[in-house]
């Protein structure tokens, strides 16, 4: 029997069947961690050469369950969680509930994303299928509110059950649910059906819509995997291509290459974890001072969460974590004396702090300086510069001077 075939419960096992060998031997490892003997693994030679780099420099670490790759408030990965990923194990649920929240964050802050398509949480339709109401109420008030349904024009709404992850897709203007499975098997379609079934009886129940539809069910003919444990894969792609809205491709012999790609992804992952807000609502004290419309330049101070933030020819020192304001604003040249008499002294329009602890790189037009800015004092000094940016900075000279004549 496949390895993937219908088997009772999804939980974490405490022990956990691993490739970690050059042989290909199977072993066992527990959770209290273990470093990986070989720096191979299935997707390398089908993997970009900066997502390999990303890969090795992950596998010469401890791989275990209690320290995290990738987290945010509501789902973490493991470096075990990850290992099991990219070496070809069963991927853990919070693998799969990480990469939906990573393409809702897209879906919600990217152009390149149609927002009528909406991606639920794993965690819906097993509340559905497990017949817990106080779970269905809540789940559903999480990943699918009224006005979602009424605005999205498809929904995707992954599946875990009999052992396996499959996906519906609601498509509302045609009055259907599609079904995609990466095994063709009755018991999939029946879960599916089941869940539909509770799904639209919650919304017929509860939100005042009238009698809905008859939406019918659709076995979509995709690509099929082999006896693996690559379902959590197919599924994740199944949803990539109908967001992005190409044809699906995967077939069981790019696995390896999926799995080497979605785990460098969590090395690389980006997310909006607050706003998009007004500076004036993220940091209210800059209200009226003409920072709240826009500013120049920041880089990091030397203390922890606190950063100079420059507007024009004046400056600020902020807390950013608990929002605050330090001191200012007040002119550039009050707080850097050196810059006095420089081009800087009338604005900034790049910064970033140097790897030297009190040091920054300011720019503006076609000049750089490097400075010591003199944490809590006013004796700050140029240690080089102003001077040319691309005698010293050569890789910019096919970008500077731009048309703005400078940085922006």
């Amino acid at each position: 029997m496949p390895l993937d075939q219908p088997k009772e419960g999804t939980k974490k096992r405490r022990v956990i069947q691993i490739l970690d060998s050059p042989d290909g031997k199977k072993k066992y490892k527990n959770e209290e961690g273990f470093i990986p003997t070989s720096r191979d693994y299935p997707g390398k030679a089908l993997a970009f050469d900066y997502e390999n780099k990303l890969i090795e420099d992950f596998l010469q670490s401890r791989m275990n369950s209690d320290t995290y790759i990738w987290k945010c408030a509501e789902a973490s990965v493991s470096r075990l969680d990850a290992y099991i990923l990219l070496t070809g194990g069963e991927l853990s649920d919070d693998v799969i509930d990480a990469f939906v929240i990573r393409l809702c964050n897209k879906i919600e802050t990217s152009d390149s994303y149609d927002r009528k398509i909406h991606v639920t949480r794993p965690w819906l339709a097993q509340a559905f299928l497990e017949g817990n109401l106080e779970m269905v109420a809540k789940r559903m008030k999480e990943n699918v509110s009224q006005q979602k349904f009424l605005e999205c024009e498809r929904i995707l709404i992954p599946i875990v059950s009999s052992g396996h992850w499959h996906l519906v897709e609601l498509v509302r203007e045609e009055t259907k649910f599609y079904h995609y499975s990466s095994i063709n098997s009755p018991i999939y379609t029946a879960d599916a059906v089941k869940f539909i079934n509770k799904f639209m009886s919650f919304i017929e129940s509860n939100w005042g819509l009238g009698k809905l539809e008859h939406h019918g069910l659709v076995s979509v003919a995709v690509p099929q995997q082999g006896p693996t444990l690559d379902c959590g894969i197919f599924m994740i792609e199944f949803i990539n291509s109908i967001v992005e809205k190409r044809s699906i491709t995967i077939s069981k012999g790019d696995c390896a290459k999926y799995r080497a790609r979605f785990c460098a992804a969590l090395f690389t992952d980006d997310r909006i974890i607050e706003g998009p807000v007004t500076i004036a609502e993220m940091f209210p004290f800059f209200k009226g001072t003409g920072f709240e419309n826009g500013v120049d330049a920041a880089f990091e101070y030397s203390a922890d969460y606190e950063a100079y933030i420059f507007k024009g020819d004046r400056y600020a020192l902020i807390n950013y974590k608990q929002p605050r304001l330090i001191g200012g604003p007040k002119k550039i040249t009050d707080g850097f004396h050196s810059l006095r008499g420089t081009i800087f002294e009338s604005g900034i329009e790049a910064a970033f702090a140097s790897h030297t602890k009190n040091e920054a790189y300011l720019f503006k037009g076609d000049q750089y300086a490097l400075i010591n800015f003199a944490p809590g004092g006013t004796d700050d000094y140029i240690i080089t510069g102003p001077k040319k940016i691309t005698p010293s900075w050569p890789s910019l000279a096919t970008v500077l001077p731009h048309k703005n004549h400078g940085l922006d």
